[in-house]
């Protein structure tokens, strides 16, 4: 074996070892399942490249040419790769672009068999077989200048594109993957061009490309090169937000703006971009926001400042405006203004606010209505002012000869009344009451239990008041209230999450930095802690995205099941590494019957709803004690049960415990950590697959979590 072909066979191996790292670092975005089959194409055509140089007749030599000849396909899979790389797939949502990178490597392939000219006839040289070029053929120049020009053109655009990024992690990632493309790319043009100045030299592309992994495979490791970028994760997030998000450059012009936003205003995105904020303002209101913004640019941050949006069409939005700034050290780089639509509730305040003067001007210029009753059960009214007929529309010879029963919507309410108005001397209390015109009253009554010297009831005085415009401002009161409380949550979560993220991302941005320290040479244990830190916070900051989705998909109705048939045992093994982790410090006992019917669920779903749950059980149980899973059939449903012996939880807590802003409300009290969706998403989970979910629990004897699953899929 000579030294050339041993180099073929290193390639070989530089090549598939790079396409299996990426892989095993997540091989479902699109950027790395290309990069897998480049690298793999790459690996095949050395190995072929390798076999050809050990060649031992011209025959076996053209069989291994003929093999080769897939070549074609690495430029196109480069290319790809690339377009892939620095548009994240749009240039391919129209389907010539993608034919105009395949369809001529794959005719250059299909026609390599009947043109000995494309693929070349085998020649023994110094360095083992090879093939050869012919250069005089027109057909094999054209093929050639395609090669070298789509090679050209990705070196091109990653350069063009590295130049472009602004972000710092964003060009050393650029800058590792230009010099890694760019050397096999100049070795490839080397080994297409030197036929035509007459020189041969030992083909240098396969090795090139094997140089140019080892700067990639480390830009994968460090920076994580292939992973999903910060920026499309935020523009994600932000678009789930049912707040508008308006985000302003130093000159107060739109940079960016969320769905909310262009739903609420109905204005496409690229009508508000580019333009000044004020353009989503009313003209009265333009000068308060900007001289707000202004106080903004010297770092004086605002909230719920209650100003008015000017949609499109015209309609006028409530809306209560938050900003604060993005600095950049001592520049300000943009301006964050967070509106959440508060017409509604300002709709509620005023009908509030309307209902309160009407009531305020009944009891300034209205009377009360006085009466006086007998005390029998039917009782009959003795007197009556005027008040009294105003108020139940009979006049008062009607009142006398009624009976008082029959101003009750509800006669036997009378009953129940009389025993407290004989039991107390005075009682106050309010009563449904229906008008001559049929309609029902709420009416405020003190009333009064006059008694002789024996404490015989011979009477009763009262007087009467007409709370029904009361009842229902403070039932408004009371909605608006739901209302305020649901916003509070709602900011308390968003709070909580905000906090959440700052956490993980203050870690990986403190060790990124003290690894780039360059006054600092660290041990290389050192090194692997502190990125093994990174890559635990980077995981956190993934699941916390998870939870946040999971939680948008399950409001939205947008939770998506795989269904396939299961046997709860096979889920339980896909999980027992994760749970022996998660029950390190106590007793896992499983009783699980091996002939439960089988399940039709989502695999990935159930093992989350139960990985939620044991992570619960062990947060809250005392080191050393003993965690129990059970399973059980009941009808066409398995029950499972996560049963713990920790502190258990309080009665009045367990009905809100699966609700998502109870739970933000309950970490934002410091009773817990984490984000608090933990049992929201199991129950959405559950109910999506048309279970249910429950706790029953005891205070200082542990909980026990139940869900049901349905059984079949036939």
């Amino acid at each position: 074996m000579n030294i050339y072909s041993l180099i073929s066979l290193v390639a070989c191996l530089i090549s598939l070892s790079a396409g299996f790292f990426v892989y095993v670092r997540g091989s479902r975005n699109p950027l790395n399942q290309m990069f897998i089959i480049l690298c793999f194409v790459l690996s095949y055509w050395s190995l072929t490249e390798f076999a050809l140089r050990q060649a031992g007749s011209a025959s076996s030599a053209q069989a291994w040419i003929y093999m080769s000849s897939v070549w074609p396909l690495a430029i196109a899979f480069l290319l790809h790769f690339t377009l892939l790389f620095i548009g994240g797939g749009e240039h391919f949502k129209k389907g010539y672009v993608l034919g105009l990178v395949y369809i001529p490597a794959i005719l250059i392939i299909a026609l390599s068999p009947f043109d000995p000219s494309i693929i070349g006839e085998p020649v023994k040289v110094y360095w083992g077989w090879t093939y050869s070029v012919s250069v005089e053929s027109l057909f094999s120049t054209l093929i050639n200048l395609w090669a070298i020009s789509i090679a050209l053109l990705c070196l091109y655009l990653l350069v063009r594109h590295w130049l472009k990024t602004d972000e710092p992690i964003g060009r050393k990632r650029g800058l590792y993957l230009v010099v890694g493309i760019s050397l096999p790319i100049l070795c490839g043009v080397l080994d297409l061009l030197l036929p035509y100045l007459g020189t041969r030299i030992p083909e240098l592309t396969n090795t090139g490309y094997a140089i140019g992994m080892v700067p990639i495979a480390y830009a994968v490791a460090k920076y994580r090169l292939f992973s999903l970028p910060l920026e499309l994760v935020a523009k994600k997030m932000l678009d789930t937000m049912n707040d508008l998000l308006i985000i302003t450059d130093a000159e107060l012009l739109i940079r960016e703006v969320n769905q909310a936003t262009s739903k609420a205003l109905g204005f496409q995105e690229s009508e508000l971009l580019g333009q000044p904020w004020t353009k989503v303002l009313p003209e009265e209101t333009s000068a308060v926001a900007v001289e707000t913004c202004e106080k903004v640019k010297s770092r004086t941050s605002f909230s719920d400042l209650e100003i008015v949006f000017e949609a499109k069409d015209g309609r006028r939005i409530d809306v209560s405006l938050s900003g604060s700034t993005i600095q950049d050290g001592s520049k300000l780089r943009a301006i964050l203004l967070v509106a959440r639509d508060i017409t509604e509730r300002k709709q509620a305040e005023e009908t509030l606010r309307q209902s309160e003067e009407k009531y305020h001007g009944l009891v300034e210029n209205v009377k009360l209505g006085i009466y006086r009753s007998t005390a029998d059960p039917q009782g009959r009214f003795l007197e009556v002012n005027p008040a009294m007929s105003e108020i139940l529309g009979y006049s008062r010879e009607e009142l006398l000869s009624m009976k008082v029963t029959d101003l009750y919507v509800l006669p036997e309410e009378r009953r129940q009344l009389l025993e407290k108005e004989v039991a107390q001397d005075r009682i106050v209390v309010k009563r449904r009451l229906r008008r001559k015109d049929g309609t029902e009253i709420m009416t405020l009554d003190t009333i009064t239990a006059m008694k002789d010297s024996h404490g015989k009831v011979l009477y009763f005085d009262g007087i009467m008041e007409d709370i029904t415009e009361q009842e229902k401002a403070a039932q408004k009161e009371r909605e608006l209230h739901i209302l305020r409380e649901v916003d509070r949550l709602r900011s308390e979560l968003q709070s909580n999450v905000s906090h959440e993220m700052r956490t993980p991302l203050a870690s990986i941005k403190g060790f990124t930095t003290t690894l780039l320290r360059s006054d600092v040479k660290w041990s290389e244990e050192e090194r692997t802690e502190y990125l093994k830190i990174i890559d635990q916070e980077a995981d956190r900051l993934a699941w916390l995205i998870s939870d946040l989705l999971d939680i948008a998909r399950i409001e939205a109705g947008a939770l998506k099941l795989s269904r396939q048939k299961y046997q709860l045992t096979q889920i339980m093994e896909s999980i027992a590494c994760r749970l022996a982790n998660l029950t390190r410090k106590h007793e896992l006992k499983l009783e699980i019957p091996a002939d439960l019917p089988s399940l039709f669920v989502d695999e990935v779903r159930v093992i989350q709803v139960i990985a939620n749950l044991m992570e619960n059980a062990a947060k809250f149980s005392p080191e050393g004690s003993e965690i129990t899973i059970e399973a059980k059939a009941v009808e066409n449903e398995v029950m499972v049960s996560v049963i713990d012996r920790g502190e258990g939880i309080a009665p009045e807590l367990t009905d809100n415990l699966f609700d998502r802003y109870y739970q933000a409300r309950r970490v934002a009290d410091g009773q817990k950590s984490g984000t608090g969706l933990g049992p929201s998403i199991c129950k959405g989970i559950v109910e999506a697959h048309g279970g249910r979910i429950w706790v029953e629990s005891k205070l200082g004897a542990g909980s026990k979590f139940s869900f049901t699953l349905p059984t079949g899929g036939d």
